[in-house]
């Protein structure tokens, strides 16, 4: 089966020219498995257009199109002693297919699969199959209206529903009025999860943006009793791509 990968594709890769990490391999910057060694699949298409987004060459139909089982391959070649692939985007729902043949094939390989998703599209078969299902809702801070911030939340619900593996709830903070939009939508014992299965993040795509609103998204983790969640690969490496 065909699947569109951006610019980036699977990353990093030995022998990719971009820089030192392109042979040492990277992390997960965020979530639950912050720090684990992964490899990286970012796929092409978006269905929103996030003002704050830091992947807007992935929002077009404009990506790699290439076999399922290239990228096994690939990721094979590269893999090494890591046991970690994250599927992101774009976003990856809306190719839902392939993503659903390419996780099964990873998992012949025995491999942990996290898939990165906005949330705002229901497809099942692919909820089932992933070992961590990292959702990543879209609130009024992101451009989205009322309406589009509630339609989301309710495919989030349905999605939740259909899980019985590892799932995380993601969101970027800005201010302290975030928090409490998000505890409108999404409440922890209602959706049946840990208040620890959501998280909060602060804004920005360096690390001095990030630094400005760290204290404020804290403030909002313990106001709320959700966790904080550092974002290590900017802290680390900064705002770069393939890392």
């Amino acid at each position: 089966m065909q699947i569109e990968l951006s610019r980036e594709g699977v990353f990093p890769t030995a022998g990719d020219p971009r820089d030192f990490w392109a042979e040492s391999g990277t992390i997960q910057g965020e979530g639950k498995l912050a720090g684990v060694a992964s490899l990286f699949v970012r796929l092409q298409g978006c269905n929103l257009r996030c003002k704050w987004c830091d992947t807007k060459h992935t929002w077009g139909r404009a990506g790699n199109t290439v076999d399922t089982g290239e990228v096994v391959e690939t990721i094979g070649r590269n893999i090494g002693k890591m046991r970690h692939v994250v599927i992101t985007g774009g976003e990856p729902y809306m190719q839902a297919r392939a993503v659903e043949e390419l996780v099964d094939r990873l998992h012949e390989r025995g491999l942990h699969v996290t898939i990165e998703t906005n949330g705002s599209i229901a497809d099942r078969a692919l909820t089932e199959k992933v070992d961590l299902l990292s959702i990543s809702p879209k609130m009024s801070n992101s451009g989205a209206s009322a309406e589009e911030v509630a339609a989301t939340a309710r495919t989030v619900r349905e999605t939740i529903g259909q899980r019985r593996g590892d799932v995380q709830l993601k969101f970027v903070v800005s201010e302290m009025a975030d928090g409490d939009e998000i505890a409108k939508h999404y409440d922890a014992e209602e959706l049946g999860i840990e208040r620890s299965d959501i998280l909060v993040m602060p804004e920005g795509v360096t690390r001095e943006a990030i630094g400005k609103k760290a204290v404020e998204c804290v403030r909002v983790a313990v106001r709320h009793g959700w966790r904080y969640c550092a974002r290590l690969h900017i802290d680390i490496f900064g705002n770069k791509e393939g890392i």
